[in-house]
């Protein structure tokens, strides 16, 4: 094997490679003769297949082997021999990808030619750490947010009553309907639903939807028109104008819900304060990921004080590349 350097600036190497057809050739007829010793095949006693007729059949596959093997290895032994720690796998590209020269290196009638082409792990001087203040956060859960959390629970489990006939829905209100959604005059998928719980002022459905059933009675049909929004997740709706006929089936009041006990023990706990106690763990809980969020960030920051040094390129590109593609996710 030959190797030598092209490319030496900052991080960045790059190697040519060549590894001569003799050796690849001594390596398949090593690989051929292993294979003769124990090979089976109609018309041959075990054993006793000629390698010749060995490498009409398996020789080009068994080449494209080693050659894969070649370059894995020759990889190693170019780093290894520099004493360089590549910071991601190098990038191998053939020096001539046409199919007459790769057809010539299987057959073993030319040379395999290839480029390397990497970056270094940067050499970083461990400074002493021992002198960095930061700050532990600790933060303790206050016993109104407590309240406010057992508060929204008692809210999720809130029961509903009917209003009685006649009577009308008002913000709050829950409201059992069917409905069928057209748009010019078609109607499309996923804009019809049977017996779907609403409760006004949730924002479960598009914007301008829930405010259109206020006054509406049990029983009662009326007409909702909204458009879609310009960002909706279905791209075919997303601006559209919708006109949906909703079929009121109930109006039902919210309930109030008395935070005791016995509530608790409706939602699996064995009172109050065991409800007040998990809530208040899982608050703690989230404090202290957040406060250990801080402290890294903290710990990071101040370690970027202290140290400058070269980053791998492709390193970086590929951490943005990341951090874009998850906002894009979370923006959809």
């Amino acid at each position: 094997m030959e190797a030598k350097e092209l490319l030496n600036e900052g991080l960045k190497r790059q190697y040519r490679v060549v590894i001569p057809a003799e050796e690849l050739t001594r390596r398949l007829d090593a690989r051929l003769s292993e294979m003769a010793r124990t090979a089976r095949l109609p018309g041959f006693r075990p054993g006793k297949v000629p390698v010749a007729h060995l490498k009409r059949l398996y020789g080009r596959q068994m080449m494209g082997e080693i050659v894969d093997e070649a370059i894995r290895d020759s990889v190693e032994r170019v780093l290894s021999d520099n004493s360089l720690r590549a910071a991601y796998q190098p990038q191998i590209a053939l020096e001539d990808e046409s199919g007459e020269k790769v057809e010539a290196v299987l057959s073993g009638e030319a040379d395999l030619a290839y480029t390397m082409t990497f970056e270094i792990t940067p050499e970083v001087e461990v400074k002493d750490f021992s002198g960095l203040e930061l700050t532990r956060y600790r933060v303790k859960v206050p016993d109104s947010d407590v309240d406010e959390a057992v508060a929204n629970i008692a809210e999720q489990f809130r029961d509903y009553e009917d209003k009685g006939a006649g009577a009308t829905a008002a913000e709050g209100d829950r409201l059992t309907i069917s409905f069928v959604g057209r748009i010019d005059g078609e109607e499309f998928e996923g804009g019809t639903a049977e017996d779907v719980p609403l409760v006004i002022g949730s924002g479960q459905f598009i914007p301008g939807f829930e405010e259109q059933l206020i006054g509406a009675r049990a029983g009662e049909e009326r007409t909702v028109t909204v458009t879609f929004p310009e960002q909706y997740g279905v791209e075919k709706l997303a601006g559209r104008e919708a006109e949906f006929t909703v079929q009121v089936k109930s109006v039902e009041a919210p309930v109030e819900q008395a935070i005791d006990d016995a509530f608790a023990q409706k939602i699996g706990f064995e009172n109050l304060e065991a409800l007040r106690q998990r809530v208040r763990e899982q608050a703690e809980g989230e404090l202290a990921q957040m406060a250990h969020t801080q402290l890294k960030r903290d710990v990071l920051d101040a370690l970027d004080e202290q140290y400058d040094f070269a980053v791998p390129q492709r390193l970086v590109d590929s951490e943005f590349e990341q951090i874009w593609h998850t906002l894009e996710h979370e923006m959809k």
